[in-house]
Parts: C-alpha cells; structure tokens; sequence
C-alpha cells in the first residue's frame, strides 16, 4: 500500500480510537507534519515532504515539535509520540528516529564494511603484509546542533584500517590512514533515502611511522 498523509492520519486516527479518544483527520494531519518537522500542516504540503515517504528509508521524528503540537491540541504528548511513531513504523519500509544522531549512529556497521571492501583501501591492505581481520576504525563524529535542514546529510569521516601482522613475513606497515564521506540522500527535512560511502584518501603508514614524528 502507497505511503500517503491521508494513510498515515487514518492510522493515527484508529489508535486514537482504540484508547477512547476522538481525533479530528486534521488534528492527526497536524501530528504528522510535526513530527516531520513542520510547524504547521500548511508548511508540510507547500514543502511537499509528504509526497516522498514512499521513497523514504529512515525518518527522523522531530518528538520536541510532535509533543509541542499534542499540546496544543490538548492531547497527552508521549502519548501521541507512540501513536505517529508507530503509524510511521507500520507504513514506512524503513527505519525510524528519535534523532539524526541516532540516524548516523546506525550507519556505524555500513562504514565499516564499505570501508574494508574499498578498492583504494584494498590496494593499500595489498602493499603490507598484513592479515585480516585486524581492525576497522571509522568513527561517526557528529554534532546534531550543527544539522543543516538543506541538502543531502554529508558526515566527513577519520579513521584507520589496522591489520594483523603475519609473524611470518617482513613487517612494512599494518596501519592504514582512511578518510571518507558518508552520504544519506535526503527527500525532505527529516525524510531520508539511500546511503553511500566515498573514501577520499586511504594511505599505508610504511613501518607504522606516527606521521607528525620528526623525519630524520
């Protein structure tokens, strides 16, 4: 069944039904755009964010603006985060958030296997003598207070490749210098789609030499 507004107030309305309570469609409308980040209806449909949830892959809900808008509705707010948030779960294929950070906190496995199955970071792992599975570090540093509601969700991403050393071989360098952006395409303010990562730089530390050591 297609996401739409109208489905997803209808699902609001019936849970609001099964606890006793009357909810207008437009009062379950004004509950569903704020907890995508609009203060009003009005704003929802002139940004159009609603028209991309069949595309959407994971939603941030903006509880702050849904609570705020219960009340003013005369509604109980935690009650009315449960009720939107799991009408977004029953329709949505993706995934839902309490917060960007938690959205970016859940790509943490992706960027690392995207990471280790690199082609630059593979040639790099070529180069020493290294084995797996060693170690992957790519931490997701993300300030939320910084979130820019334009444009794609870009996150520029420092980390590390470290393999084991096969006691075997000669030892070149087992330490791998990665740096990469995480991309999660972006439909609406807090409507996401498809994630990529693109590594920017993958470089051998030769012999493990700590780069701001002194050279000789």
């Amino acid at each position: 069944m297609k996401v739409t507004l109208s489905a997803l107030a209808h699902s609001v309305r019936g849970a609001y039904g099964a606890l006793g309570i009357t909810v207008s469609t437009g009062h379950a409308q004004q509950l569903i755009a704020a907890a995508l980040g609009h203060k009003t209806l009005a704003s929802l449909q002139s940004a159009g964010d609603h028209e991309a949830l069949p595309e959407t892959k994971s939603i941030v809900v903006d509880l702050d603006l849904l609570a705020e808008r219960a009340r003013a509705l005369d509604l109980a707010d935690q009650q009315a985060v449960d009720v939107v948030w799991s009408a977004l779960e029953d329709h949505l294929p993706g995934e839902v958030y309490g917060s960007v950070t938690g959205l970016v906190e859940s790509h943490q496995e992706f960027v690392e296997l995207e990471t280790w199955n690199d082609g630059d970071v593979g040639s790099q792992m070529a180069m020493t003598n290294g084995t797996g599975p060693g170690e992957t570090y790519m931490p997701l540093e993300f300030d939320e207070s910084e979130f820019d509601l334009d444009g794609d969700l870009e996150l520029q991403i420092f980390g590390h490749v470290n393999l084991d050393q096969d006691p075997d071989k000669v030892f070149y360098g087992t330490h791998i210098d990665v740096e990469a952006t995480l991309t999660v395409e972006r439909f609406g303010r807090f409507l996401f789609g498809s994630s990529k990562l693109e590594v920017t730089s993958a470089s051998l530390r030769w012999m493990n030499e700590d780069p701001e050591d002194p050279q000789p």
